[in-house]
């Protein structure tokens, strides 16, 4: 049978399925066409009738309003973007009074240049910046950008920088800082106003050479207000013995994590032999598994509305299925 025959013959079981018989298409398509026609008049009277309203969400309560934006928007920079450009009416709304719920990320250059010019031109958004991450990398970089933006945000209650960027922070006008992420290494002794003040405290990679060298050559810094801690180790699969000295100079401390990446069995029970040692009667000392998907920035926008986010992550005991006799 040939290609067209075959085609042929589909159409026509098509057809004969419907309960149509091919016969009567090709004899009445007048009352075909006026079956259609009947129907389609049918359904334009149904619409008549039942006209379908247009509905705004501006013509909902504004609080109604407030609260499905805000929870759209604070999922992220692109979504709270999309806003913007929804409607002249929505973008009035949500845009300054979005911003203090809002987890601002800056990983690039560009995005720091931006941002430091948008907040220098704007002080009414400048004014309600609350979460900042501004980890972009390593090394020295231009200070102009980054603190041009710490001038002008005197607001900011979690911040996530490279240890160069703290010489910015001015307690005097960063009064609500009490969140600070830091990438690698911590300076001792000398912001000792600012760690003062922190209530949490998450080192990245704190697991370096770089945060030993100064944790056994000088004194750990004062934190007589913080309250939790936690130090992200990466993949390696030790920790230095600075790590597990008593935090005396924390007296309010009431929980250590350890965040590790480790993928196998045997460096997660090294690790863990050496988090059972740091254990003490007067704080909490834990280790946790934290994906590779899992990444920092992810686990600071979690951080944002859930201080205890960390302490929720996976008990690496528990995901790698030993115990402390194994260790």
């Amino acid at each position: 049978m040939s290609f067209f025959s075959q085609l042929f013959y589909f159409l026509s079981t098509l057809f004969i399925v419907s309960g149509i018989d091919q016969r009567q298409i090709k004899s009445e398509p007048r009352q075909l066409r006026q079956l259609d026609e009947n129907q389609a008049s049918t359904r334009r009277k149904a619409r008549a009738q039942c006209p379908v309203q247009q509905f705004r969400v501006t013509d909902l309560p504004l609080e109604l309003v407030l609260k499905i934006l805000f929870e759209a928007g604070c999922n992220s920079q692109s979504t709270y973007r999309a806003l913007l450009l929804t409607s002249r009416a929505i973008h009035r709304t949500v845009r300054l009074d979005l911003i203090p719920h809002l987890p601002i990320v800056l990983v690039t250059q560009e995005q720091v240049c931006s941002f430091r010019d948008l907040v220098s031109k704007h002080p009414e958004v400048a004014s309600r910046v609350r979460y900042l991450w501004m980890i972009y990398g390593r090394g020295s970089r231009s200070s102009i950008q980054w603190s041009g933006i710490l001038s002008h945000c005197h607001e900011i209650r979690a911040l996530a920088c490279n240890p160069n960027m703290l010489g910015a922070i001015n307690v005097t006008h960063h009064k609500r800082l009490t969140n600070l992420t830091i990438l690698e290494d911590l300076p001792p002794l000398i912001h000792g106003a600012l760690y003062a003040q922190l209530e949490h405290l998450h080192i990245i990679e704190g697991g370096g050479g770089g945060w030993e060298h100064r944790i056994v050559h000088y004194t750990i810094p004062s934190f007589p207000k913080l309250q939790s801690m936690s130090i992200s180790l990466g993949e390696r699969s030790w920790i230095p013995s600075g790590h597990f000295r008593d935090w005396s100079n924390a007296l309010e401390l009431q929980k250590l994590a350890f965040v590790t990446r480790v993928r196998s069995k045997r460096s997660a029970s090294s690790i863990s032999s050496r988090v059972e040692v740091c254990k003490n009667d007067r704080y909490a000392v834990s280790l946790v598994y934290a994906p590779r998907r899992w990444t920092e920035k992810k686990m600071w926008q979690a951080r944002v509305f859930d201080r205890d986010h960390v302490w929720k992550l996976k008990d690496a005991k528990e995901l790698f299925s030993f115990n402390s006799d194994q260790t």
